[in-house]
């Protein structure tokens, strides 16, 4: 595991006590958010909104990654719990 801070740690909520389903929604939205950041930025192109557009999707896209990290590594521990 990397030793970088976890940028989701600015937006910060029990992803590890989500349902698969909830989780499956925030990253398909955040996902969606990053394309349409970068598809709305297309129009009317220009290197400096699309410097700001790439930060802002990736970002969106880090955050989703986090969380998802997250969610996983909680569900491996709670696997190795139990008993069978």
């Amino acid at each position: 595991m990397s030793e970088a801070p976890d940028i989701s740690d600015t937006f910060r909520f029990p992803v590890e006590d989500m349902t698969w389903a909830t989780m499956r929604k925030i990253i398909e939205d955040l996902s969606k958010r990053a394309t349409h950041i970068i598809h709305d930025n297309l129009h009317g192109w220009d290197n400096r909104r699309m410097e700001a557009a790439q930060t802002d999707a990736l970002g969106k896209l880090l955050i989703g990654y986090n969380y998802l990290d997250r969610w996983i590594e909680h569900k491996k521990k709670v696997q190795d719990s139990e008993p069978f």
